[in-house]
């Protein structure tokens, strides 16, 4: 891992703790050589007790990041915003991939609700090519959403693995829930009598990645 000069590390995962402990543990060692020469090289008696423990964790934590929600929370400071914008609350969502928290998605319309939005923005990856039903998922989502605030939406690379025809199906169904879709497009944003631009380009890679 890698930090910035003067950057505070941030707490180290149960993986990560892991990992550096099977290091510490189990740092190689050289047996005698042989007589016809060459030496072995043989990890400790621990090493595959270790090892075993390492990937098991590891699969925990992959399993356990695919499926949970992931919350930060930063304030954005800039002389160029209108005084009108002071205090407003964005929810920023991405790499869903067609995933469900909970029944519904319960969890994860929890999460945006809390945070009290006033507008959200969802940058890409809703779903991915591994996701069997793209069209209804972003229907679902796009429409519970918007529900809770006026929602966003431009693609990301994920989308396209199901192809142009199924992204076009996907961007009129967000429209259709109440979804702004943007597509190479800008809108104004107004609030307290004041207005920023709001602007969103396709997945700069989607058309080029599809087969032909």
């Amino acid at each position: 891992m890698c930090y910035n000069k003067g950057r505070q590390k941030p707490p180290l995962t149960i993986v990560e703790k892991a990992a550096c402990r099977f290091f510490e543990e189990n740092s190689l060692r050289f047996v005698p050589c042989r007589p016809q020469g060459g030496c072995d090289i043989a990890p400790s008696h621990h090493f595959w007790r270790n090892l075993l423990i390492l990937i098991v964790l590891f699969g925990i934590y992959l399993y356990w990041g695919n499926r949970s929600i992931e919350t930060d929370e930063a304030t954005f400071t800039s002389g160029a915003l209108p005084a009108g914008f002071d205090g407003c609350r964005i929810v920023q969502l991405s790499d869903l991939h067609g995933k469900y928290f909970g029944k519904g998605n319960e969890r994860l319309y929890s999460v945006v609700k809390a945070a009290h939005p006033e507008y959200i923005f969802v940058t890409g990856d809703l779903v991915d090519r591994k996701t069997e039903n793209p069209t209804i998922y972003a229907g679902e989502v796009g429409a519970a959403l918007s529900a809770i605030a006026p929602t966003y939406y431009v693609t990301g690379n994920h989308e396209w693995g199901h192809g142009t025809k199924v992204v076009e199906e996907i961007k009129r169904t967000l429209r259709e829930s109440g979804v702004t879709v943007l597509s190479n497009e800008f809108v104004p944003l107004l609030r307290n009598g004041d207005s920023i631009v709001l602007a969103g380009i396709d997945d700069p890679n989607g058309y080029a990645d599809q087969e032909t």
